[in-house]
C-alpha cells in the first residue's frame, strides 16, 4: 500500500516510443447507451467496453424497452429504439446496478411514464437518487413512490 512517503525514482534520459490502447469508459458507455433512447435514429458507438457485465446489464434493459442492438461486438455497438415499448423492466435488473434511475429521462420523453424498480448496486455507502428525483420533479414529472418502485409521469418535460 502506498503512504504518503512512498516516492518512485524514475531514471529515464532516453524518449518514450510506442502505443497503448485506451479502453472506454463504463461508466461513460451505459449513459450514453441509455441516452441513445432518446432519438428513434441509429446510434453508433466504438471503444465501447461490452465485456464489463454493467455494459451487458445496461443492453438488457434497453431491450426490454424497445431498442434493437444492430450490432453489439468488438467493442462497437450500434443501437436503435424506432420505438419504446415498456415503460418499465423487471425488479431483477434495477437491483443489480443503479443504471436504471437514467431511463426515466427517455421514458418520460417518448412514453410519457415510467416505472422504475427501487435501484440496489454497490454497497459502498449512501447512493441516494433523490437529486435526480428533484430534477425531474422542477422538470414536470410527478412521481409516486411505492414500497418497491417509483411511479413518475410527465406530458412534458421542460428544462
Amino acid at each position: 500500500m502506498l503512504n504518503k512517503s512512498t516516492k518512485f525514482l524514475v531514471k529515464g534520459g532516453k524518449p518514450l516510443h510506442g502505443t497503448i490502447t485506451l479502453s472506454g469508459a463504463k461508466n461513460a458507455a451505459s449513459k450514453e447507451i441509455i441516452a441513445s433512447m432518446l432519438t428513434n435514429e441509429p446510434v453508433h458507438f466504438t471503444n465501447c467496453p461490452i465485456s464489463i457485465s454493467e455494459i451487458s446489464i445496461t443492453k438488457e434493459i434497453c431491450e426490454t424497452l424497445g431498442s434493437k442492438f444492430q450490432k453489439f461486438e468488438n467493442n462497437e455497438v450500434i443501437i436503435e429504439t424506432k420505438n419504446i415499448h415498456a415503460s418499465s423492466f423487471s425488479a431483477s435488473l434495477g437491483i443489480i446496478n443503479r443504471i436504471g434511475i437514467l431511463t426515466v429521462g427517455p421514458l418520460l420523453k417518448r412514453a410519457g411514464e415510467a416505472k422504475i424498480p427501487k435501484l440496489g448496486g454497490d454497497k459502498i455507502g449512501a447512493r441516494p437518487i433523490d437529486f435526480h428525483l428533484n430534477g425531474l420533479i422542477q422538470m414536470g414529472a410527478t412521481i409516486k413512490e411505492y414500497k418497491d418502485f417509483y411511479y413518475l409521469k410527465c406530458k412534458l418535460l421542460r428544462g
